[in-house]
């Protein structure tokens, strides 16, 4: 973070002081020369030092046992709710450039109810510090998470298919998270990933300060869901790369649509984003299945074993990457070369796995509908019973 220049009479900003702060509050710059002569500033750089452990008055019903972590003018303290009997996180802050925006922030999160969202219990005043009371979860932010031996693919496209249902509540309130990132992904020990940090968000036409390297090529002047999207994709994308996930990861194609530089291409919302991951992964173990059904059923085969079983298997293993990668549209040829095969040789098992994988395509394109339909008529010629085929259509 860089340090503002000041001009003479006008205070820094909180980054500028923040910046100092961290840099060593006894070096001589325009910051510092204006902390000297601001009673203001000098009070809010005041500010930045954590509360004592075990802090004997708390706030109100809340006793702070210590420091959890520290941002800017925020702190978060591990705290007991003497009331209620029960372990809870406290944001607070005593600088007064800063009370209003944590209040602000706080009204935006205690609009949002919904398991991946960090959940807002109380907030106030206690003399000179104002004061955010949250859910307490023993965890860490997904940045730290992903350092954890044995991280794996499948937990990134999980955790963010979690915060993606949590965002899309967001996003139903009216309000724009604005600064979606590794470090704002909470991932408590039970495995679920909630949104925090709502320090940026709020409505569709306006914003703050983001992460950089997560900020969709429109920029953080204008939050929207879809640079919401985009953000996404990218903490997805870093997730992947920190577990080792190859270029044919199927979160790979999530990430790719999720970041394409025109916002009408992305996903539309959220909820589609996790949809996404979710078809991704019910379809890559349903055509592995049925592939290896097909497979089995061709190499036991009497009617011309070794051309249907050399044609079944390429194209079958065609298809098995393609899903696994999500390239759904490159399937459809594929299936319409299965049903050709099918047909001339009048086999139901190559009919099944042509239809199944039209229906994954029509998931994976939004057809539900289509989808079923299709689903049911591989039932049908699994059995074999062509006469309900035909009532079918």
């Amino acid at each position: 973070m860089t340090e503002a220049h000041t001009a003479v009479g006008q205070c820094p900003t909180e980054d500028a002081l923040v910046a100092w702060h961290e840099r060593g509050a006894t070096r001589i710059t325009a910051v510092g020369q204006h902390v000297v002569s601001c009673d203001a500033c000098r009070r809010d750089v005041d500010m930045l030092e954590p509360p004592d452990d075990a802090d004997p008055t708390g706030l109100g019903r809340y006793r702070l046992h210590g420091v959890i972590s520290q941002g800017g003018f925020g702190v978060v303290c591990d705290a007991w709710d003497v009331v209620l009997q029960r372990s809870v996180a406290v944001k607070l802050t005593r600088t007064e450039r800063s009370m209003s925006h944590l209040m602000a922030e706080a009204i935006d999160q205690a609009r949002v109810s919904h398991p991946n969202v960090l959940s807002v219990l109380d907030a106030g005043t206690d003399g000179d510090a104002t004061y955010v009371v949250m859910e307490r979860v023993d965890g860490c932010d997904s940045e730290t998470a992903a350092l954890a031996p044995g991280f794996t693919a499948a937990q990134a496209r999980g955790w963010m298919r979690d915060v993606a249902r949590g965002l899309q509540a967001l996003h139903e309130r009216g309000l724009v998270h604005g600064d979606i990132s590794p470090r704002n992904v909470l991932v408590g020990a039970d495995g679920r990933a909630r949104l925090i940090d709502f320090g940026s968000c709020r409505t569709h036409d306006s914003g703050r300060g983001v992460t950089p390297g997560f900020v969709a090529p429109e920029g953080a002047a204008r939050p929207s869901v879809s640079g919401d999207v985009f953000a996404l994709g990218r903490t997805l994308a870093w997730l992947l790369d920190r577990a080792g996930a190859t270029p044919r990861d199927r979160g790979r194609s999530v990430v790719r649509r999720a970041c394409r530089p025109s916002p009408q291409r992305r996903y539309e919302t959220a909820d589609a984003f996790a949809r996404a991951l979710q078809e991704r992964s019910r379809a890559g173990g349903r055509a592995r299945l049925v592939i290896g059904v097909l497979l089995v059923a061709v190499l036991a085969s009497d009617i011309a074993p070794d051309l249907e079983a050399d044609r079944a298997r390429r194209v079958s293993e065609r298809a098995e990457v393609l899903i696994r990668e999500g390239e759904f549209s490159a399937v459809r040829p594929l299936a319409d070369t299965l049903r050709a095969q099918a047909h001339a040789s009048g086999r139901d098992d190559v009919m099944v796995l042509s239809l199944l994988l039209d229906a994954d395509v029509a998931t994976a394109e939004g057809r539900e509908a289509e989808a079923n339909a299709l689903r049911q008529r591989a039932a049908v010629h699994s059995q074999g019973d062509v006469d309900a085929e035909t009532r079918l259509q």
